[in-house]
């Protein structure tokens, strides 16, 4: 048995090369749509929240007028605004109990 050495056309080498950089192209390619992907999602997420929210208060200032509680544009106003602060104080100290509980 004769160990020879067969060598591997420059052709091949080239196609090689071309293929990789392609390959690692469509893989740039991807990860940047992936990115964009989850950005969107989480812009669709948010909106969606934001609209929970927004429905959440149109039901409260419905109630708030069915039971007599406002009757005018600026008590309405004042009762969400008084609502919407007191859910972000409760969701303020939330978070600043898990990120103590985290610690």
């Amino acid at each position: 048995m004769s160990n020879t050495v067969v060598p591997f056309p420059r052709a091949n080498l080239r196609a090689l090369s071309a293929a990789a950089s392609a390959s690692s192209a469509l893989v740039a390619n991807i990860t940047s749509e992936l990115n964009a992907l989850e950005q969107f999602m989480a812009s669709t997420s948010r909106a969606l929240d934001d609209l929970r929210t927004t429905e959440t208060l149109i039901n409260e200032a419905s109630e708030a007028i069915e039971s007599g509680e406002v009757d005018d544009m600026v008590a309405i106003r004042d009762v969400l605004a008084a609502r919407i602060a007191k859910r972000q104080a409760d969701y303020k100290r939330r978070t600043a109990r898990a990120r103590h509980a985290t610690r």
